[in-house]
């Protein structure tokens, strides 16, 4: 149901309490710095950027190791079929790694495997390898590994990359090296990928406004009371009650300033090239 009358400004104050300590100083609280990730798609160079990350550290960009989940690994005459969790994004002639199968003859260092489907492929194993397999499955690509990505500002790759980039021919698409902030803070992943790539990244990210009962914050526990005294210093203010509202904020900051000693968050210049 939606809140009314003093449940609808006790919302309203929380949220208010909430963002106040999220956004504290501009600083940015470890419990608010996420690692985050996103595939690019062949010959796209633009990505769109969350709303909830507030500030990207754009020297973290890189391309990262693939790892997918497996649901089934069986075996005919020597040829493995791995049915993935998920749609894989691998080619034929790739190379994986996969361990964690009870049949040892499943588990390989670097394996070049046959595309079947997008969440299947082939590899050889021995044809006496028990089928199908079980155990925990780890699936790593080996063609796909960690690689930065180097921070270009806007001013440089508009003078010295951008024709080139837009003058690429699907031909010529190859593994990104660089990274580029838009004005809009969104991203320009160059060189025009070949193939799907993960980008992982850390981001700075504010959550959304509370809503619903079931909603969560990102505050550690042991410093709600600072969100607390942050509400009722709204909540006094609506009614006037100056004296009260106050004492409220004087009690939020002495506990955001124990916060700052106890978690040391990053300076706003961090994350920020």
């Amino acid at each position: 149901a939606t809140a009314e009358g003093v449940y609808a400004d006790a919302r309203d104050a929380i949220n208010r309490g909430l963002y106040d300590v999220y956004t504290y100083k501009q600083l940015v609280w470890p419990f608010l710095y996420s690692e985050l990730t996103f595939n690019t798609t062949r010959g796209i160079i633009n990505y769109t950027k969350p709303a909830s990350v507030k500030k990207p550290d754009w020297n973290s960009f890189r391309l990262s190791r693939v790892t997918v989940g497996v649901t089934s690994i069986t075996q005919t005459a020597g040829v493995a079929t791995v049915t993935t969790s998920a749609t894989h994004n691998f080619l034929t002639g790739d190379y994986i790694e996969l361990s964690g199968a009870d049949q040892d003859g499943y588990n390989v260092q670097n394996a070049s495997i046959t595309v079947t489907g997008t969440t299947t492929f082939t590899y050889s194993v021995d044809a006496a390898t028990v089928s199908p397999a079980t155990g925990t499955f780890l699936l790593k690509s080996n063609t796909l590994t960690t690689a930065p990505l180097e921070f270009v500002d806007k001013d440089e790759y508009n003078k010295f990359y951008a024709q080139t980039v837009e003058n690429f021919t699907s031909d010529s698409y190859q593994s990104p090296a660089f990274v580029s902030r838009k004005p809009s803070n969104d991203y320009i992943i160059f060189y025009p990928p070949d193939r799907v790539y993960q980008v992982t990244y850390w981001g700075y990210t504010v959550p959304e406004r509370l809503s619903a009962y079931s909603d969560t914050h990102l505050v550690p526990e042991e410093y709600e009371n600072i969100v607390v005294d942050m509400a009722l210093h709204y909540m006094y203010m609506f009614r006037d009650n100056i004296e009260n509202a106050a004492m409220a904020k004087s009690r939020a900051d002495d506990g955001l300033a124990k916060m700052i000693r106890v978690l040391s968050p990053f300076a706003n210049n961090m994350v920020t090239p």
